[in-house]
């Protein structure tokens, strides 16, 4: 089953293929490739929104060290799709597996924004603020962001002080509290067993 309609999928699609230069998040949310025409399309609209930001930053966070190895793609799409399932108190919705169509939107948006952070097309503090925008009044959607970072900041990395690094710069832009921070990445180490750096 798909979890997202083939009218979503078209205009990702062309927010991916039509503007290979500009900003994905900046594209598809402030010029509004997608409208949501009805109740259920803005229900699918919110739980994209929510995905395609944090495989922003999750890319972001894997590129720090300037490559993304297989193991850390696999688990970026993985937590696309598994990860909110086993923490509901941070992200309720996103319980549903992904379907053959989800999985092709997120590779095709994990090119996307790989492409963009190796151009220098990728604005990190534009899409900061869309984020803020978009997620101003609910902390828990931060929170499971830095969280995701954390997660691929330690999954494959020969210098995860770099990525440490972007991690903290994110978490300052997100206005993350720094006990939450601390909480968060202790949890990633203790969940994953990551060794403490």
């Amino acid at each position: 089953m798909s979890r997202w309609s083939k009218y979503l999928g078209n205009s990702v699609n062309f927010a991916v293929e039509k503007t290979p230069k500009e900003g994905f998040l900046e594209n598809f949310f402030e010029k509004r490739t997608f409208e949501p025409r009805n109740e259920e399309e803005q229900k699918e609209y919110d739980d994209f929104s929510f995905v395609s930001v944090a495989l922003s930053l999750a890319v972001y966070v894997s590129l720090a060290d300037e490559k993304i190895s297989s193991k850390e793609k696999d688990q970026i799409v993985s937590e696309m799709i598994f990860q909110v399932e086993q923490h509901p108190n941070e992200y309720a919705c996103l319980a549903e597996k992904f379907g053959n169509a989800d999985k092709e939107i997120v590779n095709s948006l994990f090119e996307k924004f790989k492409d963009e952070i190796l151009s220098g097309n990728f604005d990190l503090n534009n899409n900061i603020r869309i984020i803020n925008m978009i997620y101003e009044n609910n902390p828990y959607k931060k929170y499971y962001l830095l969280r995701l970072c954390y997660l691929i900041g330690y999954t494959d990395s020969d210098d995860v002080e770099k990525e440490l690094a972007t991690i903290k710069k994110i978490a300052t832009m997100l206005k993350v509290p720094e006990i939450e921070r601390e909480r968060i990445r202790k949890d990633i180490l203790k969940e994953y067993k990551f060794e403490q750096k």
